[in-house]
Order: structure tokens, then sequence, then C-alpha cells
């Protein structure tokens, strides 16, 4: 959905003003998967490009970029570094990057326009994955922000995505949560005029609330809905109702920089989901319980002696331990480097800190973990008394008999956990595909095969 209306707009855009130049920005493991929508559905041309490439490309003239072509980067490889971190050479392109992105700011827009996905990612502007942002926005035309995971923000969260979208109309944080309060009932009665059951008298209800609004009370789309007077009987027409809704969006405040869609607003070919949720009760006297809390007990221990939050620092290792606690323990004992950065990408993931902070702290902690519990513990244990393993297996090969025909596509948050599955699935009998990032095989190939 969204990369599609992403590359409308572009469309659009080339079409209206003979835009050229466009910049895909995305986490590093959808870069394929936007050069491969992009050809697929726009017949656009596009290449993945390092920091080094995109500064020279974005040094050369606008125009001579061929139309109907995108360069796409990773944010990880974009942002800048902060002054404090060592000029190796990849840090080097970034901050050379970074200040021709700032001294281009005050001439005219160097790019037509920048797509940045999961940009939640940039909510918190003291990350340099938020500078990058900014430096972007202040260089491009055009500036589109894209991300699934809206619900999740805090208010102050959209109000720093939204400045970034458009700095004029959002420059005052402390104004932001009454801009929300005011705009709440006009949400409301949008998503009542598209519920059948509900009357005229409670969406007018809410439009009459808004209307007491300091914002609204002078607002004519607003008092021309309430002396509209509709009645149930009109609203028995959905033309009517959808025609009520596209009027009250208008009223919005936040209307001209945010669109949302929502999974329920889409009515044709729905998928219908079926939540049913496991829960595996660990022996309390099990080696699994007895490793998970030593390694909680361990990073409590850690954090203490160096003043840190315990729950920072126990959001990484405990997600690892409760993915699987036997690919945790081998990950930690024979690549420890490969461990910090999957620590340090989840209180990123977590936290949004992650990014800043510095991977040589993580250092002591996994060679703790390694040292002092690891030693303790028989890791083919965990192999053994695998108790979420053998749910699953069970899970699946009941599937499996009553749906022989049937694909399963099982996800995880670390690699680890999926090589492990991939070897015990394969031992049971069931044949399995790994497909991940940074593959030799493209993602395309392994979803063909």
């Amino acid at each position: 959905g969204k990369t599609i209306e992403a590359g409308l707009i572009w469309t659009e855009l080339r079409a209206r003003y003979e835009a050229r130049r466009l910049l895909v920005v995305c986490p590093a493991m959808l870069r394929e998967k936007w050069c491969l929508e992009l050809r697929a559905r726009f017949g656009m041309r596009a290449d993945i490009m390092n920091t080094s490439q995109l500064l020279k490309y974005l040094k050369q003239n606008k125009y001579e970029t061929p139309e109907g072509y995108a360069v796409v980067c990773s944010l990880q490889g974009l942002r800048p570094t902060p002054n404090n971190v060592e000029e190796k050479k990849g840090n080097k392109n970034r901050k050379e990057l970074a200040r021709f992105l700032d001294e281009q700011s005050d001439n005219d827009p160097i790019i037509d326009m920048v797509i940045i996905d999961e940009a939640h990612y940039l909510r918190n502007p003291a990350t340099q994955t938020a500078k990058l942002g900014q430096l972007l926005r202040g260089v491009s035309e055009y500036f589109i922000l894209l991300s699934a995971t809206p619900i999740n923000l805090r208010s102050l969260d959209l109000f720093h995505l939204l400045k970034l979208v458009d700095q004029d109309s959002f420059d005052d944080k402390e104004i932001f949560p009454e801009v929300l309060a005011a705009n709440q009932p006009l949400q409301q009665a949008r998503e009542l005029s598209l519920n059948k059951t509900k009357s005229s008298k409670e969406i007018f209800e809410k439009l009459s609330l808004a209307m007491s609004h300091r914002f609204f009370n002078k607002s004519r789309i607003l008092k021309g809905l309430l002396e509209s007077r509709l009645t149930d009987k009109d609203l028995e027409n959905d033309a009517e109702r959808i025609k009520l809704a596209e009027k009250i969006g208008k009223i919005n405040l936040l209307r001209h920089a945010v669109t949302r869609t929502r999974h329920r607003e889409v009515k044709e070919w729905r998928v219908l989901r079926e939540t049913v949720k496991k829960f595996i009760k660990l022996d309390p006297d099990g080696p699994e319980s007895l490793f998970y809390n030593a390694v909680t007990n361990t990073i409590r221990e850690y954090a203490e002696e160096r003043n840190i939050s315990s729950g920072f620092l126990l959001a990484g290792p405990q997600r690892q331990i409760s993915s699987c606690m036997y690919a945790a323990a081998i990950a930690w004992s024979n690549k420890p480097d490969d461990s910090k950065k999957i620590i340090k990408e989840q209180l990123y993931e977590d936290f949004g800190r992650g990014e800043d902070t510095d991977i040589e702290k993580l250092s002591p902690l996994i060679e703790k973990l390694t040292t002092i519990v690891l030693p303790s513990f028989d890791i083919n244990e965990l192999r053994i008394h695998d108790s979420k393993y053998n749910k699953f297996r069970e899970t699946l090969v009941v599937h499996l008999t009553d749906n022989p025909n049937e694909k399963i596509i099982v996800f995880s948050f670390f690699r680890n956990t999926l090589h492990y599955l991939s070897e015990r699935l394969s031992e049971d009998g069931i044949k399995s595909t790994i497909l991940m990032g940074g593959m030799s095989t493209t993602k395309q190939d392994i979803i063909d095969e």
C-alpha cells in the first residue's frame, strides 16, 4: 500500500513539474524491495547507492538525471556519525555527506522528492537518524514519510515527524497536544459516520463538541455540516455516509500533512485473520528457567555496577533468549561481535537510542554473559529441553497433517533463531527455506523458488 501510494505521488510530480531526482531512504533490508517495486509497478530504474556514491550523484546537475530514475539508500548507511566518533573511512564519507547537505540547505532544492520508509525511526530528534531526516528535508522540494506503525507513537513523537514534513505549521510543541485534543471529536465523528449502526444524533453530538473548541468555532464547513440536519433516513444511503465522512475529514487540522488508511477501511479482498496464542510454561526447576534467570540477574548486576538503567540493557538479551535460548547461547559464545550488534540494533528498535550507544560499552556485558553464565550451563540441555520448539513442532505437524498442501511462514527477530529452526525442522523431516537480508541469493529468487 504505502509503496504504491508514494510511487503514485512521484508519478504525479513528474507529470506536473518534470520532477527528476527521487531519493528513497529505508532500512537496509528493504532496499532491494524498493528497487523491485519501482521497476515492476512504475517502470522505473532504481539503483542502490552507498554514501560516497550518493554524494557524487548529488553533486551533479539535477537535470543530468535521466527521467524515470531513482536512487535507494539505507538509513543506517547515510545517518551522520557523532562528532566524537573516530573518522574511519565509512564515517568520513557520512560526515562529508552531512556537511554537503547542510551547506546546500540555503540553495534551491537539489532533490525533487525524498521518501523515507519506516519513518518512525526518526521520531526521536536527538538521534543521528533524525538528524539525517532534518538534513534531507533542507535540500528537498517534497518530503514523504511512510510508516505502518504510527499507532505506537506518543504525541510528541508524532509532533517531531510532522515538523519534518511541515516546519512552518508544526513549530510549537507546546500547543500540539491542544491540536490533538481539538481533533479528537472530529476523528470520532468521522468514524461514527462510516459505521452503519450509529445514528445521526451520535455523529452531530461529536461535531457540536468540536465546534465548541476555539480552533473550530469559526469553521464555515463545520457550521454548514451542523446546519445540514442530516437524518437517520439520509444516512441509510452508504454514499451519503461516505460523503459526510469526507467533509468531516476536510476539517481535520492535520489533513494537509497526514493521510492514514486503516485496514478496517479497506472493504475489498479483506483477509480474515484468527489469532491463536500459545503460552508455553517453563518448568521452574528446568534448565530454561534457570538460564533465563541467570542471564537476567547477571545483566541487572552489570547495570547496577555501572549505574545504567537495567530495563534499557535487558531489552536486547531478554528478547534474544525469549526467541530461542539455545540460539542465543550459541551466538554469545561463538560470535560475541555479532551479539553486540544484535543487542545494539534491538536497543534502537525498542528505545530509539541504540544508534547512539557506544558499542564498546556492550563488550563487557557480552563478556560477562559468556564467562559467568554460559560455563554454568550445558548448552545442549537447552536444545534438548526446548519447550518452545516442542510446542512449535507439535502445532506444525497437526496443521500440515490436516492441510498437506499449505505453506507456512515463520517470522523471527533474530537470524540465529532462523538457522536453528531450519536445522531442527530438517531433522524432523520438515522442509524449509530461509529468507533474510544480506544473503547471496536475491530475495525475489528465494520467493520464486
